[in-house]
């Protein structure tokens, strides 16, 4: 056994006499002491959104956006998405499974000055509500604005800065749980002639 004398301070453990950054083995078990008030409750994991939009003042939102060539909805408020997030531990693959509900309709659109002629996501309010896979011993609830955003809030909030959290939600996301690549929502993306 150890003791040490630790300040919490910007999500990190350092010890109060050398001042630097401790970190803790994943799994360690430890005793906290400290007041009562030093005890607070988290705030949701993620970015929690401040409004859901029904069916229409979403619709309008998609809408309001200049330079919009043409949108569709492809998702409905209440749909479940799912993704996978792939880790090796000690030589071992593990395939951490989530599935994620819809809090708004999902649309893809796509602007006449854009690039690349082919749509894209608009954001939409989601929470990754379970870990299909049970892979997950401590699983919490992550909400964000966005498919891309609740990808990356999960990754860094799992998994740490262990890896890169960035992904493309259209090729990472799927409708039905064990699915993989070739069947993610980019199937029901258009493209379009060169404008």
């Amino acid at each position: 056994m150890e003791s040490k004398n630790l300040v919490f301070k910007n999500g990190h453990f350092y010890d109060r006499e050398t001042k630097s950054r401790i970190e803790l083995k994943d799994g360690a078990v430890f005793c906290i002491v400290a007041t009562t008030s030093d005890f607070i409750s988290p705030l949701p994991a993620g970015t929690p959104f401040v409004e859901e939009l029904d069916s229409k003042k979403k619709e309008a939102q998609v809408k309001k956006d200049s330079d919009l060539g043409k949108y569709k909805k492809v998702y409905n408020k209440g749909d479940f998405l799912y993704f996978s997030i792939q880790r090796q531990v000690d030589e071992k693959k593990i395939i951490h499974e989530f599935e994620v509900e819809l809090q708004e309709d999902l649309y893809f659109h796509f602007k006449t000055k854009w690039k690349v002629p082919e749509d894209k996501l608009f954001d939409c309010a989601c929470i990754v509500r379970r870990n299909i896979s049970n892979t997950i011993e401590f699983f919490e609830e992550i909400h964000g604005g966005s498919l891309n955003e609740v990808y990356k809030s999960t990754f860094v909030h799992f998994f740490g800065n262990e890896g890169n959290p960035a992904c493309n939600a259209m090729d990472r996301f799927y409708d039905a749980p064990g699915s993989d690549e070739k069947d993610s929502i980019s199937r029901k993306r258009d493209t379009y002639a060169v404008m």
